[in-house]
């Protein structure tokens, strides 16, 4: 919440609950929608639901940015904006595009600001299976989103680097580290490496070639490059665990993703039900 201070309008920082918070959704002129980490409501000042104006968005992307937007062009571009303590602010708005290309983005008119929370203990009904003599085994989370599955890779994470294996977290969108000036501000165990802000397609062939890692990390696998950058990794010698969006392993049987999932030997299933982060089903082969 300290983090949040310096970032939100006094005028919603001081209606939030103190602790406990997720997720904030602003829209320009729509009511502010937040998640406390068992419900959705609608903020209340007075007994009357606040309305997002122009003003607050603005607020925010001055205080995300340094007001100098142009500072985090590249990862606007991208969807959104990396603040402190690892909260990432999603954006969206009107893109200006330079032939296929998306250029920029312009006139903001929705934020959806995520907090990492950090639970030790989070991979306890798991990480025997994925860890096991010192070995770690290629494991992947799948999860619709707002499941928990960046909670339990960040876990894994500290544990593989805790065990002592050479663990290397490749945090693209700065959540698994929470990175400030490249530092990680979130216990990643004590034999973790992390590259911050650098595609995965990029990160791993450099982590490969010139980190010797055991073990890489890394969040929210998207496409057939990613894919195949993974793919790469495992067939070097390197143990990965990773994390994708679906509802489950079944639905990723065929296609691009078939590969990833047949090179998985420990798959694990998260629901956000019956809270989020329940481990609905591990698959070990």
């Amino acid at each position: 919440m300290e983090t949040l201070a310096e970032l939100l309008p006094i005028s919603i920082y001081g209606l939030l609950p103190p602790s406990g918070l997720c997720e904030l959704r602003l829209r320009i002129n729509k009511p502010l929608y937040f998640y406390d980490g068992k419900k959705w409501s609608f903020l209340e000042c007075e007994g009357e639901r606040y309305i997002v104006s122009r003003a607050d968005i603005d607020y925010i992307l001055g205080a995300a940015s340094g007001y100098s937007v142009y500072a985090v062009s590249d990862s606007l571009i991208r969807g959104y904006i990396p603040w402190k303590g690892g909260v990432r602010i999603g954006v969206t708005g009107e893109g200006v595009m330079q032939g296929e290309s998306l250029h920029a983005v312009k006139n903001v008119s929705s934020l959806a600001i995520r907090v990492p929370s950090e639970r030790k203990g989070a991979a306890d009904a798991v990480i025997k299976k994925v860890i096991s003599n010192n070995n770690f085994k290629n494991t992947l989370l799948i999860s619709p989103t707002g499941a928990g599955k960046t909670t339990l890779l960040r876990e894994i994470a500290r544990l593989s680097s805790n065990s002592g294996l050479n663990t290397l977290i490749i945090d693209e969108r700065f959540e698994l580290s929470a990175p400030y000036k490249g530092k990680p501000t979130l216990d990643c165990g004590l034999c973790a490496d992390v590259i911050c802000g650098v595609p995965k397609t990029l990160a791993v062939e450099g982590a490969v070639r010139c980190m010797n890692p055991d073990v890489i990390i890394c969040d929210e696998i998207y496409g057939e490059a990613e894919i195949k950058a993974v793919l790469t990794a495992i067939r070097a010698g390197v143990k990965v665990a990773a994390s994708l969006h679906a509802n489950c392993a079944e639905e990723l049987d065929n296609g691009a993703y078939k590969p990833l999932i047949d090179a998985a030997e420990v798959t694990v299933t998260l629901a956000k039900t019956p809270r989020v982060g329940t481990v609905r089903r591990v698959t070990v082969k």
